[in-house]
């Protein structure tokens, strides 16, 4: 009886030492399995590995260009502050006269009038001045560090002389004494930058500009002492203003507080007869004065 007893003992303790083996076994194979099949897939799938690289890259430019866009809109707006500090804009108004006149190897002091048909001066572009006067307005900035840039925009009618000293006619010519005119009138917009002199109560505005004057109408007029009358009549086709005239200017202006006297030279790089089919050459020049008001400073 004991005998027997011992031996389903023992036949039970050997079940349950075998099974627990077995079980072992098996969750070591279970786990093994999953090992693989884990290894197994990551290696069969290395675009998809790729592809949540590339997000995880494309995710981090993004961050960054927006980082950079915040900087550079950052970096702006504390340029333009600086920018801005310290400037003063002033706007004015001016009105002003002058001495112009032409120059270049096809003008003259003398011409003559032509009688033939329709009389008009043979060669209008005088080398001396007439009336003159221009109309502008200007706005300015005025830096930290007293540098000046800015525009003004203008009308100006501008008129040159010459003299008449005879009829050309058919065939001969008679001598006579008179004088001619050639009024030009424009819409000049002139850009300059500059500098400033003096302090707040006295000072002097140095600049540099190019006028672009944009040619409007021409006309000459012309009188003879024989007939102690004038006539003004359109400019020949052939002797009209360029469309745009364009200028190298300097410009000196004194202030004492809001009221200014100007100066200013200005030389004209467009030829008057590039129309022609000769190599005839003649630009404008004038010189100009005028009285400055500073409405806002």
């Amino acid at each position: 009886m004991l005998f027997l007893f011992s031996a389903d003992f023992c036949n039970s303790h050997v079940c349950y030492k075998t099974s627990r083996i077995l079980l072992t076994k098996k969750l070591v194979k279970f786990f093994c399995t999953c090992k693989i099949a884990s290894l197994n897939s990551f290696s069969k799938k290395p675009d998809y590995n790729s592809f949540l690289l590339a997000t995880v890259c494309l995710e981090t430019s993004a961050l960054t260009k927006l980082h950079m866009k915040k900087n550079l809109c950052l970096i702006g707006l504390v340029s333009a502050s600086i920018a801005s500090y310290g400037q003063r804009i002033e706007s004015s108004i001016q009105v002003g006269s002058g001495l112009f006149s032409y120059r270049g190897p096809n003008s003259v002091n003398e011409t003559g009038l032509n009688a033939n048909g329709n009389s008009f001066i043979s060669n209008p572009y005088g080398r001396a001045s007439g009336a003159s006067y221009s109309l502008s307005g200007q706005i300015q900035s005025v830096t930290k560090c007293k540098l000046i840039y800015g525009i003004q925009v203008g009308y100006e009618q501008l008129t040159s002389r010459v003299a008449i000293t005879k009829i050309i006619g058919d065939f001969s010519n008679s001598p006579t004494n008179g004088r001619g005119s050639l009024q030009n009138q424009y819409v000049n917009l002139s850009p300059f930058v500059g500098k400033r002199f003096g302090d707040a109560r006295f000072s002097v505005d140095a600049t540099l500009g190019l006028d672009a004057a944009i040619g409007l109408r021409s006309r000459e007029s012309w009188m003879l002492d024989t007939y102690n009358s004038s006539f003004q009549t359109p400019a020949a086709p052939s002797q009209r203003i360029p469309d745009v005239d364009f200028r190298p200017r300097l410009n000196l202006t004194g202030y004492y507080k809001a009221f200014g006297l100007s100066a200013g030279y200005s030389y004209g790089l467009s030829n008057y007869l590039a129309n022609r089919y000769t190599d005839a050459k003649v630009y404008s020049q004038f010189w100009r004065a005028g009285v400055v008001y500073r409405i806002k400073k």
